[in-house]
């Protein structure tokens, strides 16, 4: 087994990927640089371009706040006063399905579901099949 820094495994995997093509293209953490443009997907929340970690505690509402403020993105809704640039979500649920219980029971009336179906909201399959 060969070993490599940090920096010959980054250029490795970016040299890997460039010839992958249609796919995420993967950059190096250290690599992405901060603007000082102040554009945001959700206005003082979620800057575009940019990375945003949510943390807390466990269940103080984390996934359900998440949940929430992506589905106005998809919807182009204005989230809590907020201005929303309306965009496609792909939302990963990596977590127990026990926890989305109360989302999918929200989530259960029909004019809520009619409306997800007219934007581009795409879910991991495990959210859903319970």
């Amino acid at each position: 087994m060969r070993e490599l820094t940090n920096a010959q495994l980054d250029a490795e995997v970016v040299e890997l990927d460039t010839r992958r093509k249609g796919r995420l293209k993967l950059v190096p953490f250290n690599s992405i640089k901060l603007s000082t443009d102040r554009r945001y997907l959700v206005k003082g929340l979620i800057p575009h371009p940019g990375l945003t970690l949510i943390w807390g505690p466990p269940k103080s509402g984390k996934s359900f706040w998440t949940f929430d403020l992506v589905l106005r993105v998809a919807l182009g809704q204005e989230y809590r006063g907020r201005r929303v640039h309306q965009g496609p979500v792909v939302y990963c649920c990596f977590e127990a399905k026990a926890a989305f219980r109360h989302v999918r029971k929200h989530l259960g009336s029909a004019s809520f579901l009619s409306k997800l179906t007219m934007c581009r909201f795409y879910c991991s399959r495990s959210l859903w099949t319970w």
